[in-house]
């Protein structure tokens, strides 16, 4: 049976019996402190609980009566006492007890989810720049040369005029399949049996997707003009935005994929905690299982970045987290939670 200990408006454990008894002895908690247990119906005096044993007088620093009055946390294995930066908690989920020990103890559910935030969106900052550098490439390259003889186009009086042969077919180059029509002759009046997506005739606009056509008239396209070199500036002005625009949408995605992956080892959390006789309820491992992944996301994103195959990398992933969350578990085995502390944290 495990109890919790109050002091003032502080409340700290949970502790086995033979641990109260040990900190009484040792001066480490007051005989007027209070203890409950889940089977209590209210709190008792831990002299009460803890049975006739030779105790000694309290000490100030046990009783609470410290120089300047200030009552004493309790002690035990310390925790800290700031939480650490999410910037830090990168880095020490390598090596850092510490650091597991406050993300069980001290961290929200919040608190948790914005360093998954922090962490997926460093992760996927590489392949925004390799996308972005993609983008480029295709904008000046690929684009370029589909464009390179595309005719000038005018709309005025609700009618299109196109300065060049007609009618003028935008290929995809890398499929062959056309992309745009352009024709005023009245050659071409529809989409129909054509894997174009946009048709330009005298009058109408016309739009294909794989549902159906939409048409619409060229009198709320007045004084539009379009060639090749609009088209290109066009293109090169938003080249640049597309990744930068895309990157909040991947984060925020590989963020909800993320938490799904933490609820599940701190599912894994459980067993490992009931294996190791630690007292860690769900909140408290999905918090250590935030942390536990951050060696292999950061480290399969160097490898990713750099090309670096590697044999077996899921098998390597999931025993890398793994070894993570054993060593979160046993590194909070020890400390003196504090169950209000808890009990926000659990609110995901």
């Amino acid at each position: 049976m495990e109890y919790r200990i109050k002091r003032g408006a502080q409340e700290f454990g949970p502790y086995s019996l033979a641990d109260l008894k040990r900190y009484l002895q040792e001066g480490r908690i007051a005989p007027t402190d209070l203890a409950k247990s889940e089977g209590m119906y209210d709190w008792q005096p831990v002299a009460d609980v803890a049975g006739t044993m030779d105790i000694p007088p309290p000490t100030p620093s046990a009783s609470g009566v410290d120089l300047g009055g200030v009552p004493p946390s309790m002690v035990g294995p310390p925790q800290p006492t700031e939480s650490s930066s999410l910037f830090a908690a990168l880095v020490g989920s390598f090596f850092s007890a510490d650091l597991y020990r406050e993300a069980a103890a001290r961290w929200t559910g919040g608190r948790a989810a914005a360093y998954l935030l922090l962490l997926v969106s460093l992760c996927w900052l590489p392949s925004m720049f390799q996308l972005d550098a993609g983008i480029r490439e295709f904008v000046e390259k690929e684009i370029a040369e589909s464009i390179a003889d595309f005719p000038a186009v005018r709309v005025s009086g609700g009618e299109a005029f196109v300065d060049g042969p007609q009618p003028y077919v935008l290929l995809d180059l890398e499929t062959g399949d056309p992309l745009l029509i352009l024709d005023t002759t009245g050659a071409v009046v529809s989409l129909e049996d054509s894997a174009a997506r946009v048709l330009l005739t005298r009058d109408k606009l016309f739009f294909q997707d794989d549902h159906q056509t939409r048409i619409v008239e060229l009198s709320q396209f007045e004084g539009l003009e379009l060639d090749r070199s609009s088209l290109e500036y066009f293109f090169g002005l938003m080249s640049p935005w597309l990744a930068i625009g895309i990157y909040p949408f991947v984060a925020v995605g590989a963020l909800a994929y993320r938490l799904l992956v933490a609820a599940f080892w701190a599912l894994i959390g459980l067993i490992v905690a009931k294996a190791t006789g630690a007292t860690l309820d769900f909140p408290a491992l999905f918090h250590i299982a935030a942390v536990a992944m951050t060696p292999m996301y950061l480290l399969n994103t160097i490898l990713s970045f750099s090309r670096t195959p590697i044999p077996m990398g899921f098998l390597i992933s999931i025993s890398l987290v793994l070894g993570y969350l054993v060593f979160g578990v046993r590194s909070t085995k020890l400390v003196a939670r504090q169950p209000n502390v808890m009990a926000a944290g659990g609110s995901m």
